[in-house]
């Protein structure tokens, strides 16, 4: 039994020494039980106040103390605290108000449980933190604007802000001076005591007795005049005319005895140079002139120029034609392009697939579909116009001039001209549309391929001038169709739309909407065949020279078992864009080719020992006549 004992008495001696020290440490270290952190804190306006918010939170069971931490980073670099210093007592509500911060910022805010004697934190980390951008309770009023000037005073005006019972108003004379301040209760002021021919700057605020409780509005200028009497404002463009104006202002109630309105126009604005701008930023303009005296505030300016920008300001002179204030703030009025109408009617033809384009000279100024009526309207300036009416649907309708006392022209110069005069409504002579002559064919090349992607036009034959009367294109097939060749002589041209062929012309005639003859220019024969009763026109086109071809050369050692190589530069086939020829090389030994030598390097052999050697290059393109360059010969081969 005592060995038992004796070996029991250490451990329990053990035991109450570690009960003694975790008891003791309960009491030196809170924080040996783990507290959780707070949720996201909420942030808050305070008051009016732009530099300070309300922090608030959730409490944490247990937690004796708070501390707030924030900064303008994300990450909280250099962060500030509240409480301030570790010296300081801990938060013990759940809201706090952080001030001193800087408007128009963003900070971001984070709450934990700290030890109310040292603020260490206790909480496992801090909150969540929470984002606020630092604002003035109010927005800023917007731009203000200046009335009423005189040399002494002016009235600022502006939008109210809501709510707000209160402005105020910072005016300077430039924006390093010192600045005066003006109170009101509404959303305008009426300034006095101002210097003469002064430029000021204004800005706006909400106020609360002397605070700012919002940003400040935009800067506005304004300048006082030599007057003492208010210049007229309000001016606007009431109307504007080919030659005229109509401009209005608000009205001076009264107007001072013996007083009326006068208006100056001018047709330039002088920018200022720069560097050299004035001290006072008044509008300045070239070519003023003036017009009046109004009694009224309407005036019609006439004699303009159409299509011109004016720039126009109105003032009062009084009973002796003195001027007696400033000028206005300036309006800009453009007269309008004087215009008048042509109209007409066709025949022959639904409107709905007809266009009508007036033409002034070579100039196509004005084009409108026809109604289903048969009839249209275009506004044109005045001039001398000639009127097309174009058949658009898929029958073989001709299109045709305007003309008087006849059918439609074929061509411009058998058009009638429209006389056209400002303001006034023209009636073109009706044209009747009438079938035309239908042509289709097939477009080959000369080994008989189809060619597809060739551009067929329709040209008159009446003049030297060529007049493009229809258009069309063959298809892969090489099939081609025109429609609506009216009566007449006409060329039909074939132009391929790539690189290559020659373009090949065709002269028809048509009688009565039918081709009655086809001529195919001397010497052109085996390019074309007609069909009898000329119901197709069939073309070859010939392939087409290269626009540069180049002499292949020869370099290397002419002594058998060397290689020779032979460089070729490709040929030149378009040139806009830039195409070439495929190439091809053949070697020869005396003129005669040598059997599988097709690369650009040869190599001599003992057969062509004594022998003068060349190369030969072939160039291909499709469209292309092909051609072939040979060498200079070489020396004989030793």
């Amino acid at each position: 039994m005592s060995s038992i004992s004796g070996a029991a008495r250490p451990l329990r001696l053990t035991v109450m020494m570690v009960a003694a020290l975790a008891l003791l440490l309960s009491f030196l270290v809170p924080s040996a039980v783990a507290i959780s952190p707070p949720d996201p804190p909420t942030v808050s306006k305070v008051g009016d106040s732009a530099t300070a918010v309300k922090v608030s939170w959730s409490g944490v069971t247990g937690a004796k103390g708070y501390r707030i931490q924030y900064s303008t980073s994300a990450s909280f670099g250099s962060p500030k605290f509240l409480p301030a210093s570790t010296k300081s007592d801990p938060l013990t509500d759940t809201s706090a108000v952080v001030s001193g911060l800087s408007t128009g910022k963003q900070y971001y805010f984070r709450v934990a449980v700290v030890d109310p004697d040292s603020l260490k934190v206790l909480s496992q980390t801090y909150s969540k933190p929470v984002s606020a951008t630092v604002s003035y309770p109010f927005r800023a009023p917007g731009d203000s604007t200046p009335s009423l000037i005189t040399k002494r005073s002016a009235k600022l005006s502006w939008a109210a802000v809501p709510n707000a019972t209160e402005y105020g108003v910072r005016l300077a004379t430039s924006p390093s001076a010192k600045p005066k301040f003006y109170r009101t209760a509404t959303n305008s002021i009426s300034l006095s005591g101002l210097k003469a021919n002064t430029l000021y700057y204004v800005k706006t605020y909400v106020g609360n007795t002397s605070k700012r409780i919002s940003d400040y509005s935009p800067e506005n200028q304004f300048v006082t005049s030599g007057y003492s009497n208010a210049a007229p404002s309000g001016l606007k463009v009431v109307s504007q005319g080919p030659g005229d104006v109509k401009l209005a202002w608000t009205a001076l109630n009264p107007l001072p005895a013996g007083t009326k309105y006068v208006v100056s126009i001018a047709t330039e604005f002088i920018y200022p140079v720069p560097g050299r701008e004035p001290s006072v930023p008044l509008a300045r303009f070239k070519g003023v002139r003036t017009r009046g005296p109004y009694t009224t505030n309407s005036a019609t300016i006439t004699g303009l120029v159409a299509n011109t920008t004016y720039y126009a300001q109105v003032y009062l002179i009084g009973r002796q034609n003195q001027r007696i204030t400033s000028s206005s703030d300036f309006v800009t009025a453009k007269t309008i392009v004087a215009r008048g109408t042509i109209s007409g009617k066709t025949t022959g033809v639904t409107g709905d697939d007809l266009t009508a384009s007036a033409y002034l000279g070579n100039e196509l100024v004005e084009q409108v579909t026809v109604g289903s009526d048969n009839a249209y309207s275009m506004a044109v300036r005045p001039g001398g116009y000639k009127v097309l009416i174009t058949y658009t649907g898929s029958g073989n309708y001709a299109s045709a001039w305007a003309r008087s006392g006849k059918d439609g022209g074929r061509i411009p110069a058998e058009a009638s001209v429209v006389n056209v005069a400002r303001d006034k409504a023209t009636t073109a002579p009706t044209v009747k549309l009438h079938t035309g002559a239908v042509v289709s064919g097939i477009v080959r090349d000369r080994s008989g391929r189809a060619v597809r992607d060739v551009d067929i036009t329709a040209l008159t034959a009446m003049t030297s001038a060529r007049e493009v009367e229809v258009v069309g294109t063959s298809a892969p097939n090489g099939k081609y169709i025109l429609r609506g060749l009216p009566d007449g002589r006409h060329w039909l041209r074939y132009a391929y739309s790539g690189d290559g062929f020659k373009t090949r012309s065709v002269e028809i005639v048509v009688t009565k909407g039918k081709i009655t003859s086809v001529r195919v220019p001397p010497g052109k024969a085996s390019t074309t065949s007609v069909r009898d009763p000329f119901t197709a026109v069939n073309v070859r086109l010939d392939n087409a020279p290269f626009r540069k071809r180049y002499k292949p050369s020869i370099s290397g050692t002419r002594r058998v078992g060397s290689t020779l190589t032979g460089k070729v530069t490709p040929w030149l086939a378009g040139s806009n864009p830039t195409t070439k020829a495929s190439m091809s090389l053949q070697w020869k030994r005396n003129g005669s080719s040598i059997r599988g030598a097709t690369s650009s390097r040869y190599k001599l052999t003992a057969a062509d020992r004594g022998k003068r050697i060349t190369v030969t290059a072939t160039g291909r393109r499709y469209g292309f006549s092909t051609s072939s360059l040979t060498s200079a010969k070489t020396a004989p081969i030793r």
